[in-house]
């Protein structure tokens, strides 16, 4: 596995995620991706206990036209839906056709 870590800002994260994906040689090999953005519950997204929709985002930017599922399964006993609704990624899910599960 290879791994590139770049310093970011929600100004940036465009431009570093599609650095980082350069660095490794990311090359996807099919058309549609599962991206589980660590969700665990609704917690403000602006204290980084998950990953910000905008990362995920910056991604999806990349790869126009691809399949994209965002899936999470929180913390026991939580509402993994609400969570995912709560923290933004539902909106996400919606702008760009991906399924939410």
């Amino acid at each position: 596995m290879t791994v590139a870590i770049l310093r970011a800002t929600m100004d940036t994260v465009d431009q570093a995620m599609a650095q980082a994906l350069q660095l490794i040689n990311y090359q996807p090999k099919k058309e549609a991706f599962f991206l589980k953005p660590n969700v665990a519950d609704a917690g403000p997204v602006e204290q980084g206990i998950l990953t910000h929709p905008r990362v995920v985002e910056a991604f999806m930017k990349l790869y126009p036209g691809k399949e994209f599922v965002i899936g999470e399964s929180g913390i026991v006993g939580r509402d993994s839906r609400a969570a995912l609704e709560k923290t933004g990624y539902k909106a996400l899910a919606d702008a760009y056709g991906a399924s939410l599960v």
